[in-house]
């Protein structure tokens, strides 16, 4: 069973090995709240106040970060949750003043943006839509109990666009960072 390993038994594959290993210990699914788990690791072991080096740091960010991608392309968690963590990552290293020189580029601001962004569930003209439907039909608290895959997918865009904010200044990529502010421009009509 693939949930007997933690991050610390995960730190000791090889770099860039983590695809052969998750098809060797799970050929099948593996459990989203594993993989999260391990992703929540790999994000407090970037706090500063935990006795670790800038390199065990940066190890554990990037096998979260590997560890996502790896997720999402298995079909393992959706998109929208994977780039909402991914952001998550990139916001730890900033708060550690890790720079693109230091980390790989899922794990900076413009990366993490970036995959999160090519990956939202719907567009903004059908999270718009999506939304107007869920408060018709689902007015109130009982908004996330609407079943349907436009309705998990207007989750999605909600997911990424609570963390967007924490990487927008720091977004370098022209392209990106207006992609983002077009989003966010939207949030209030969800």
């Amino acid at each position: 069973m693939i949930d007997r390993f933690g991050l610390e038994e995960l730190r000791r594959v090889p770099l860039g090995g983590l695809g052969e290993w998750l098809r060797a210990e799970s050929p099948g699914p593996v459990p989203p709240q594993w993989c999260l788990a391990i992703v929540g690791s790999a994000e407090s072991a970037g706090n500063p106040f935990r006795p670790a080096t800038t390199a065990e740091r940066i190890a554990d960010l990037t096998l979260g970060a590997e560890l996502l991608s790896l997720a999402v392309e298995r079909r393992d968690i959706d998109p929208a949750t994977g780039g909402y963590w991914l952001i998550r990552l990139a916001t730890v290293a900033l708060r550690l003043g890790l720079t693109a020189d230091d980390v790989p580029p899922p794990l900076t601001p413009d990366g993490a943006a970036g995959w999160a962004l090519d990956r939202m569930p719907l567009s903004r003209e059908t999270a718009i839509a999506t939304a107007r439907t869920r408060r018709d039909e689902y007015p109130g608290e009982d908004a996330y109990l609407a079943p349907d895959a436009a309705e998990r997918g207007l989750q999605g865009v909600e997911q990424v666009l609570h963390v967007l904010p924490w990487i927008i200044e720091h977004l370098r990529d022209r392209g990106i960072r207006r992609e983002a502010e077009a989003w966010l421009a939207i949030e209030d009509q969800l």
